[in-house]
C-alpha cells in the first residue's frame, strides 16, 4: 500500500497522477493521450486502467 495526500476533483472525467505515484502503485501504462491544460499547454500523457476509490470515514483522504 502507498499513502499520499492529493486533491481529487470528483467531478472530473480523469485524474492525473505523478509518474512516481503511478510507479509506486504498480500501474501499467496502456496508451497515450494528449492532455490540454488550463494555461493552454498540451502534453502527451500515459493512460492506465480505471481505478476506484473509497473515501475514508473522516476527512478528504481517499484509498485507491
Amino acid at each position: 500500500m502507498h499513502e499520499t495526500q492529493a486533491l481529487v476533483d470528483t467531478g472530473a472525467i480523469r485524474t492525473v497522477l505523478a509518474r512516481e505515484i503511478v510507479e509506486k502503485l504498480g500501474l501499467r501504462i496502456r496508451g497515450q493521450q494528449m492532455a490540454k491544460y488550463a494555461d493552454g499547454r498540451q502534453e502527451a500523457i500515459g493512460l492506465t486502467k480505471a481505478m476506484g476509490y473509497k473515501p475514508r470515514p473522516k476527512g478528504a483522504a481517499f484509498l485507491l
